[in-house]
C-alpha cells in the first residue's frame, strides 16, 4: 500500500473505469459534455503522468536516510479534541455569515479571512494524528486502545462532512482508518467488506443531497427556500440515471475538465492566463512574508475560461487535476514536470522515517490524501496544502513532546 501502488489503483478506479463510462457510453449528460475528438489525447496525458511518476519513484528507490523515531504521545487525544472544537467554532461562525453549507453553495461569495481558512479544517489534522496513534497501539498485543474516543471522533468527522455536503469528506476518515490498519499490519479483511458498504452508502447519500440541491437551484427556487429538509425530500425522487451520471461526474471530474482544457487549448479557443508551475513555486513562500502573494486557487478562473462556470458565479470552483493544470500551462513538458514534482513530493518524506513508526504512519496518511484527493485538485493549491500540513504536523508533534510529563515505551505506544 505504498504510493507507487496507490497511484496505480487511482488510475484504475478514477481514470480508466470512469473514462469508459464517460467517453464510450455517456459523453453527454446534464452534468458534463465531453469532446470525443480529444479523448485519446486526454487519456494519453494521464498515461504520461503515470509513467513519469513511476520512473522517478524508481530512480530514488535506493536512497536511504537514517532518521530518528518520533513517538506520538497519549496527550494527542486532548490536542485532537481541541482542534475539533476550534474547527467547530470556526464553522459555526461561518454558518452565521452564510458559508460552507450545502444550502448556500450558490449564494454570492465574500472573502473569508485567511486565518479562518487555515483553521477551518484543522480537525482533520488532529484526527489523522490520533488515528496513527490509535492503530499503532492496537498493533501491539494486549494493549488498551481508547475505542470510545476513536468512535466519537470518527462520528464527528463524518457528520461535519455530511453537513457540508463533501462527498470525499465523508469517506476520508474511514479510508484513513483502513489505511492505518493496513500500514500497521492489522487489517481485518472480514470487516473490510462492511466498511466498504458503509463508505459507498455515505458517498451515495451525500451525492443524492448535492444532486437534489442542484436540481432545486436549477428549477428557480430562491436560496432561502432551499433547506436540508427540502433537499432530502427531493433526493428521494431522483432518477437512477441522473444519480449514476452524477456519481461518475464526481469520480471522473478530473478527466472531464482535462478533456475540456485539451480541446479548447488545442483549438485556440482559450489562451493560458496563468502558469500553474509558477504558482506552485509561489506556494512555498508564506503569505505573512509576501502579503501581495497571488491567490493559488484558480478553480473559479479556469472554470469561467472553459465555460463551465457562469461569469457571475464567484464561489464555485472546478478541479483541473495536476495533469490538466500542467497541460494548460506548459503542454506536454508541463505534464512531465508536474509528474516529477508529484513523485518527489511523495518519495522524499518516505526516506525520512522508519517503517512501522508513528511518523511513518503520518507521512503515509498524507501521501494517500495527496494521491486520491490532491491529485484531482489545482496543482499549486494542493501543493500548498501538502506543505502546510507537514509544517502544522511538525509543530504539533514538537508541542506534544514539550507537554509530555514522562516518557513512554515505544513498544507500548
Amino acid at each position: 500500500m505504498h504510493p507507487a501502488k496507490l497511484i496505480t489503483y487511482f488510475n484504475l478506479f478514477f481514470v480508466l473505469l470512469p473514462s469508459v463510462w464517460i467517453f464510450d457510453f455517456f459523453p453527454q449528460t446534464n452534468f458534463y459534455n465531453v469532446a470525443l475528438d480529444s479523448k485519446e489525447k486526454t487519456l494519453f496525458l494521464f498515461y504520461i503522468f503515470y509513467i513519469t511518476f513511476q520512473l522517478i519513484w524508481l530512480m530514488f528507490g535506493s536512497i536511504k536516510i537514517r532518521a530518528p523515531i518520533f513517538i506520538i504521545r497519549p496527550n494527542i487525544r486532548f490536542l485532537a479534541m481541541g482542534l475539533i472544537f476550534i474547527s467547530l467554532a470556526t464553522k459555526l461562525y461561518l454558518y452565521s455569515t452564510g458559508y460552507h453549507l450545502i444550502e448556500d453553495k450558490y449564494e454570492s461569495a465574500e472573502k473569508i479571512p485567511a486565518v479562518l481558512q487555515y483553521i477551518n479544517n484543522s480537525y482533520l489534522i488532529g484526527f489523522s494524528l490520533f488515528v496513527v496513534y490509535y492503530y499503532k497501539i492496537k498493533s501491539v498485543p494486549e494493549s488498551s486502545a481508547p475505542i470510545a474516543f476513536f468512535r466519537v471522533m470518527m462520528a464527528i468527522c463524518i457528520a461535519i462532512a455530511i453537513f457540508e455536503g463533501r462527498r470525499f469528506g465523508v469517506i476520508y476518515p474511514i479510508l484513513l482508518a483502513v489505511a492505518a490498519q493496513a500500514y500497521f499490519g492489522i487489517l481485518n479483511y472480514r470487516k473490510l467488506f462492511k466498511v466498504g458498504i458503509i463508505m459507498i452508502s455515505l458517498f451515495l447519500t451525500v451525492t443524492a443531497l448535492r444532486l437534489a440541491q442542484a436540481v432545486q437551484f436549477a428549477s428557480g427556487l430562491d436560496a432561502t427556500d432551499i433547506s436540508m429538509v427540502s433537499i432530502a425530500q427531493s433526493s428521494i425522487d431522483l432518477e437512477y440515471t441522473e444519480f449514476l451520471n452524477s456519481i461518475v461526474s464526481r469520480l471522473g471530474n478530473h478527466i472531464i475538465v482535462t478533456n475540456a482544457i485539451v480541446d479548447q487549448i488545442d483549438s485556440g479557443d482559450i489562451e493560458p492566463s496563468y502558469n500553474a508551475l509558477s504558482l506552485a513555486a509561489y506556494s512555498i513562500i508564506p503569505r505573512m512574508i509576501w502579503r501581495e502573494k497571488p491567490s493559488l486557487s484558480i478553480g473559479n478562473t479556469i472554470g469561467k475560461e472553459l465555460g463551465l462556470i457562469h461569469q457571475k458565479n464567484e464561489r464555485t470552483k472546478i478541479n483541473p487535476s495536476w495533469v490538466g493544470d500542467a497541460y494548460y500551462s506548459m503542454g506536454y513538458i508541463g505534464v512531465v514536470l508536474a509528474a516529477v514534482i508529484f513523485s518527489i513530493l511523495l518519495r522524499v518524506p518516505r526516506m525520512l522515517f522508519r517503517q512501522n513508526t508513528h511518523l511513518g504512519g503520518v507521512v503515509y496518511a498524507q501521501s494517500m490524501l495527496l494521491i486520491i484527493s490532491g491529485f484531482q485538485m489545482e496543482l499549486a493549491f494542493s501543493l500548498n496544502n501538502y506543505i502546510k500540513y507537514f509544517i502544522m504536523v511538525a509543530f504539533i508533534l514538537f508541542l506534544l513532546k514539550l507537554l509530555s510529563i514522562k516518557p513512554y515505551n515505544f513498544k507500548a505506544t
